[in-house]
């Protein structure tokens, strides 16, 4: 199979993300800061696979992106050091191709943990800010009370967002 375009996963974590797109063709460049997350990965691949995948270890707020059709960023964001925000949001958008797609979370106003500091909590007029250049394709608002992945019960206050890069 021929590939369906270049593809980032920011925050990538655990992988589930980047496994899927290398299972549907994407070749992808796997970015977290914790360089363990990649041996996980890489032990769930074929040959093929892995031919396709590429992992840096980098902060957001170091970050620095090539061009891609695909920018998948899955309840990453949120954990930008605001301060680094509007710049690593210039660099997102900047390394998306025209007709190239967005797709992630932000967590808004309303979340539990709207009251840390170090995180990104957006109103719903913020994230629809954020993507004036995109045509949204999915945008989808939750409020909902359910375990975060450490098994804690929480509110969560999000934005799903899909969105094609129009300029």
């Amino acid at each position: 199979m021929d590939s369906l375009g270049y593809s980032i996963d920011l925050g990538c974590g655990a992988g589930m993300d980047t496994l899927e797109l290398l299972k549907n063709g994407w070749e992808v460049l796997a970015i977290d800061n914790n360089p363990h997350s990649f041996n996980k990965i890489k032990a769930k691949l074929n040959e093929k696979q892995l031919a396709k995948l590429e992992t840096k270890k980098e902060s957001f707020e170091e970050l620095e992106l090539p061009k891609a059709d695909l920018i998948n960023a899955s309840y990453s964001i949120p954990f930008c050091d605001p301060k680094f925000f509007d710049k690593f949001w210039s660099k997102i958008t900047e390394a998306i191709n025209r007709n190239g797609r967005f797709s992630g979370h932000f967590l808004g106003n309303n979340d539990e943990w709207a009251t840390r500091k170090n995180m990104i909590f957006l109103s719903k007029q913020e994230v629809l800010e954020l993507f004036k250049e995109f045509q949204l394709e999915v945008f989808e608002e939750r409020e909902i009370d359910k375990q975060t992945v450490l098994g804690t019960l929480k509110h969560w206050h999000i934005f799903k967002i899909v969105a094609k890069k129009c300029k």
